[in-house]
């Protein structure tokens, strides 16, 4: 009878651990595993947070797009004065309310972020400001009036140029439309085509006056990296290496690619919008089927965007990304080097 009994659990455990193999994604209690951590130390941590607190200083009106919005913590990075981010949002993306924990772990560590607001802050204005070159000239504009807010406090050395989707392709022109001079620009998601970022049901309402981003992007001359993901459905992977192949005088330059995971749950995806933190008032839901992914703080947050920002702000040129590993210890998909 015991021996039987014995046989019988023997069995039952092969058949579990034949069940564990070909299903590794469960874990024991049935659900999948969960995706790693924000990471203790390194970039996209908490390891560096100086700073409690940040102050608003604020001029200009949204509805003229004359707004820009600065983000000066209690604790300046270098004592006196801090590095500068200029931080260009995406699209009609005018709040910073879209990217406030990135803003956060910007001041969070010394840092001043200036947030200058280049679109009108109005549904119906909206349909007809569409010329990016007067995007650029006021994102620009409002950038130095935000500058002159700050006064001292800002490093005017030390700037780093950050944008998202369109952001990301006016960082490309800043330099040669006569922006301050940046140490670096990374750009996420860059747009460089305009009717692909626009939802279909609106699309046949606008048209885009577009600026001369080819051209433009030739006068960068610092180091510029793209950050683009494989499911950005508003501007491919194509686009990111379309921009890379006319920064052509950069010193340094490099497009990288975070490949969807969905090992486990929620998935990793890397989508248009992974540079947002959320999602002001349009429901999750419309985010993710008309804009391209809602805003959520992340494994692509930290051990990406963030840690991509971290690095370029600590004069690295060349990226290396620890995506970590699932709760079951299987590595997330690593990211991917599409450019050089």
């Amino acid at each position: 009878m015991k021996k039987n009994l014995l046989i019988v659990a023997l069995s039952m455990t092969s058949i579990i651990s034949i069940s564990c193999f070909l299903c590794p994604a469960l874990a024991a209690n049935g659900t999948k595993p969960s995706p790693p951590e924000r990471p203790l130390t390194g970039y996209g941590s908490c390891e560096n947070y100086i700073a409690s607190k940040h102050t608003l200083l604020q001029a200009g009106c949204p509805y003229i797009a004359t707004r820009v919005s600065c983000f000066v913590p209690d604790v300046l990075k270098n004592g006196s004065k801090a590095p500068v981010v200029v931080f260009l949002h995406g699209f009609k993306l005018v709040r910073p309310d879209f990217y406030m924990d990135l803003i956060t772990h910007l001041t969070r560590q010394g840092y001043i972020v200036i947030y200058p607001w280049y679109n009108v802050e109005s549904i119906l204005l909206s349909l007809f400001d569409t010329d990016q070159n007067v995007f650029m000239r006021r994102a620009i504009d409002n950038t130095k009036r935000g500058l002159s807010l700050v006064g001292s406090k800002a490093d005017l050395t030390d700037v780093t140029v950050f944008g998202h989707s369109l952001g990301g392709l006016l960082a490309s022109c800043w330099i040669g439309s006569g922006g301050i001079k940046p140490k670096a620009i990374l750009m996420a998601n860059p747009s460089t085509d305009p009717s692909q970022g626009i939802p279909e049901f609106i699309r046949q309402f606008i048209r885009i006056n577009p600026i001369d981003w080819k051209n433009l992007a030739k006068r960068v001359d610092v180091p510029a990296l793209i950050l683009t993901g494989d499911q950005d459905t508003l501007a491919p992977p194509y686009q990111a290496l379309d921009l890379y192949a006319h920064l052509t005088n950069a010193p340094a330059r490099s497009v990288y690619c975070l490949r969807t995971d969905d090992h486990g749950e929620p998935a990793i995806v890397g989508n248009h919008n992974m540079a947002l933190t959320g999602n002001w008032l349009i429901p999750e839901s419309l985010m993710n089927t008309v804009f391209g992914g809602a805003g959520k703080v992340d494994t692509a947050d930290w051990r990406f965007v963030w840690a991509a920002l971290d690095a370029v702000l600590g004069n690295r040129t060349e990226l290396n990304f620890d995506m970590g590993n699932w709760s079951d210890g299987t590595p997330v998909k690593p990211v991917v080097r599409l450019a050089p």
